[in-house]
């Protein structure tokens, strides 16, 4: 999004619908995220930007607002994993224009995965209680001597990798985002490096690196499901890995190396290969953040792009020119005739992969990748966490993926993660029960940032000022 719209998410941003010291929710069902339970009629008062005190027979001070939570959820913010900003560093703006859309899905937290300076400064003000938007923690991008993403950070060598970690450390980067096009050799000083400094490596697993590498070079988190197919491929280590230029799902190669060997591996399908895999990262403690939902617009959603857009309401909230960049991925992707067919046969096994993993009890996130085709800021995260469940996993846990989960990535379990006294009043009051279902979470009757109060009116408000800008660009 341009300059000229950032400044209005700005201006919406810091018009929330009400501004109260005191703030109670009354009669409302906490949703237990850790304990995947429900504490019914209970009131929930709000003081400032923490919660206060919780129980079912509050005596609420004067001039609290009270607001009924009868017969509604009340969840804590939802985290999503794998986002990606709209900031212009030339602009010198420190606004994203996606923020509403986060703000209106009760997408209380990121962690952005291509941050720049300007969002460093955002998040700072966010921390000091000078700007309204989500929690967020920044990694800077990355990659190979020829990067694949424009504004990526190139390392042409070992002794460049090591600098980068320092500098970017120094910056104030929360994490180092490790991306494709790294070479094994810059990877590999890149995760020395990082252990050295203290600052996480996360990101993509480049091709010359095996999941399980990944995993025991300290990895923190992994995305995408890059490698697992070839991970969990009965064919001999010494072939599968000269291959893993044939990715998983083609979302940069636009089909250009899909052929009869990345069904031989998908056909390969091996449990056995699998569970060794998931054996090491649970003992190592990686995180594993599929963004199901990216992959299945990519094998699924740009077949037919036109009637797609055509049909999805969603669509209102995306420029002409992001439509046109998704028609241009789909025509590099009709590339072969059985393209398709092979795509969607790897969804399916990645699909079988990512339950697994979870019943091998792999630690889990869940992020949506947004801006690629059909990923819409705020609302493809609930669509992702359809997506698990679609898997096989249950609503109650993966719920917790998507607010506990990060509290505990991120090491904020005090601060973040639940629905208790001392906690950031980050809070999503629903109208239906999550753990019932998990699409009740797009149900929203209101949203908490920080203290901060918007009511079903201010959350349309937020829409409505991004389809407006949308329609005329």
């Amino acid at each position: 999004m341009r300059f000229i719209f950032q400044l209005i998410a700005f201006c919406l941003i810091c018009l929330p619908s009400f501004s109260q010291t005191l703030t109670a929710i009354t009669h409302v069902n906490i949703v237990d995220v850790k304990n995947e339970k429900i504490v019914s009629d209970q009131t929930v008062l709000i003081k400032g930007d923490r919660i206060e005190k919780i129980g079912n027979r509050l005596k609420l001070p004067k001039n609290t607002l009270v607001i009924s939570g009868k017969d509604k959820f009340l969840i804590p913010g939802l985290w999503d994993m794998h986002f990606h900003n709209d900031d212009d560093e030339s602009s010198g703006v420190t606004d994203s224009a996606l923020l509403p859309l986060l703000i209106a899905n009760g997408v209380t937290g990121v962690r952005d995965m291509f941050g720049l300076d300007n969002t460093i400064r955002r998040r700072d003000s966010i921390r000091a209680g000078k700007f309204i938007g989500p929690e967020t923690y920044v990694g800077a991008m990355v990659d190979g001597p020829q990067p694949i993403q424009p504004g990526a950070m190139a390392v042409k060598t070992p002794a460049r990798g090591v600098f980068m970690v320092d500098s970017l450390k120094n910056r104030g980067y929360d994490f180092i985002k490790v991306y494709s096009a790294l070479p094994r050799d810059s990877y590999d000083s890149i995760a020395a490096e990082s252990k050295k400094q203290h600052i996480p490596f996360e990101g993509h697993v480049p091709p010359k690196v095996k999941p399980v590498e990944a995993a025991l070079a300290g990895q923190k988190s992994m995305e995408h499901q890059y490698g697992m197919i070839f991970e969990s491929s009965s064919l001999p280590d010494s072939v599968k890995y000269n291959d893993r230029g044939i990715k998983e799902w083609m979302a940069f190669a636009g089909g250009k190396f899909m052929d009869e060997k990345y069904e031989a591996y998908i056909n390969s399908y091996d449990t056995s290969r699998l569970d060794a895999a998931a054996k090491i990262f649970v003992q190592t403690g990686v995180w594993y953040c599929p963004t199901l939902i990216t992959m299945h617009s990519y094998t699924n959603r740009l077949i037919n792009v036109n009637k797609e857009m055509e049909d999805d309401s969603l669509i209102l909230y995306f420029t002409k020119n992001d439509r046109q960049v998704w028609v241009q991925i789909a025509k590099g992707m009709n590339g072969r005739s059985n393209d398709w067919r092979v795509r969607i046969s790897g969804e399916e096994l990645l699909e079988k992969i990512e339950k697994r993993l979870y019943d091998k009890k792999v630690n889990m996130l869940v992020g949506d990748d947004n801006n690629n085709p059909f990923c819409f800021a705020g609302f493809s995260l609930h669509q992702e966490l359809q997506q698990f469940v679609r898997c096989g996993i249950p609503a109650a846990e993966t719920l917790k993926f998507a607010t506990y989960n990060p509290a505990v990535f991120f090491g904020i379990e005090n601060s973040f993660g639940g629905i208790e006294p001392g906690k950031v009043a980050n809070l999503d009051l629903l109208d239906a029960n999550p753990l019932q279902d998990i699409s009740n979470t797009t149900k929203i009757q209101a949203v908490f940032l920080r203290g901060k109060y918007y009511d079903r009116q201010a959350l349309d408000n937020l829409l409505g000022g991004v389809k407006t800008y949308c329609k005329s660009h």
